[in-house]
């Protein structure tokens, strides 16, 4: 009973430290830092009385012990505290000159070594992890404000686009009705003019969708999507739309951008609903890295006349609002020149 008794009671500290363990294991807030730290106090007490207990030692567990004790502090402390904790852990056996064997020496030297570079390296990752973690909300922030952006052009240009139409349309159904009672040939002359109304709104609304939509092949190049954009437009419009490549591209093409792309949709929907023109060019020629677009019609020009900049278009409040402020977001510039009676011109560089 008495040898059953010792062995009971020699065993109770090992097994109090094994439910530690499993406790540290499984609770997460063992990682916080004052957690970790006593928690590896507390390894690196049971770990000196392993050794110092000859009788339930023995090189290949203390090996093991010290292997686990390490490996914790790499990966809960920083490269300072496994460092000190494994110096700290040598001297001490160092002063006990006891149960400390070769193989256990140089286990502790070079775990010491080893859990230190871990440590460091776990640091570093961690450090690059919140640095992408940053990036990415930072990334998700700037999502937030373009898809805002987005909304808020697509009610603008919905309020004075279609809606604006189909006020109109409602308007003069309402006279049509009147002059049907009392001038059967006023109302039916109101009537085609009704018609080609409808015509024009329905071609406004294609191109209002079209330019919701991301280009048709989205493996084409920047080129590419640009010159099917112009044809889709002549097509949908019935406005005689060209767009010229130009020779300093030589064979290859950019990839395509979708703000690029918008920039260019945006012009030529202003050009449909604004300037009256019978006939659109759009060039795109590469320059200094970037790339220079530029869109000219024969249509009837802005209310002003003369040359203008990004920055004084903005200053005066003047142009398209929508394509002035991508091409800013873009780090671009543009100059528009507007002839009224005779057309107007954007020439538009952004980077690539």
């Amino acid at each position: 009973m008495a040898a059953w008794g010792g062995l009971r009671l020699s065993t109770i500290p090992w097994l109090l430290y094994a439910l530690f363990a499993v406790g540290v294991l499984a609770l997460p807030e063992i990682e916080r830092a004052g957690n970790s730290l006593a928690a590896l106090a507390v390894d690196g007490a049971f770990f000196l009385l392993w050794v110092y207990d000859t009788a339930a030692g023995g090189a290949a567990a203390s090996i093991l012990f010290f292997a686990y004790v390490i490996l914790f502090a790499a990966l809960h402390l920083s490269w300072k505290e496994t460092l000190a904790a494994g110096g700290a852990t040598a001297i001490l056996l160092l002063l006990m000159r006891r149960g400390f064997s070769g193989e256990l020496t140089i286990t502790v030297y070079a775990g010491t070594l080893i859990g230190t570079v871990l440590a460091a390296l776990k640091n570093r990752l961690l450090s690059r992890l919140a640095q992408v973690t940053e990036r990415c909300a930072e990334l998700n922030r700037e999502v937030e404000r373009a898809v805002e952006r987005e909304r808020q052009r697509i009610a603008a240009d919905f309020h004075d686009g279609p809606l604006q139409s189909f006020i109109s349309f409602q308007m003069r159904l309402e006279i049509v009705r009147k002059m049907l009672q009392r001038d059967s040939t006023a109302g039916l002359k109101e009537l085609e003019q009704l018609q080609e109304l409808c015509r024009t709104q329905v071609a406004e609304l294609r191109g209002f969708i079209r330019s919701m939509r991301p280009p048709e092949d989205q493996h084409a190049g920047l080129l590419s999507a640009a010159a099917r954009l112009v044809e889709l437009f002549q097509k949908d419009t019935g406005i005689v739309a060209t767009f010229h490549r130009g020779g300093s591209f030589g064979e290859s093409e950019p990839e395509p951008s979708p703000e690029v792309l918008q920039i260019v949709r945006e012009a030529l929907n202003n050009v449909q609903k604004h300037s009256k023109a019978s006939r659109v060019a759009v060039v795109m020629e590469k320059q200094n890295g970037g790339v220079e677009i530029s869109i000219e019609d024969d249509g009837t020009g802005f209310p002003f006349a003369g040359s203008y900049t990004l920055d004084e278009l903005e200053t005066l409040r003047l142009g398209p609002v929508s394509i002035k402020q991508r091409v800013r977001e873009l780090g671009g510039d543009m100059v528009l020149e507007s002839r009224p009676g005779s057309g107007a011109s954007l020439q538009i560089r952004v980077p690539l």
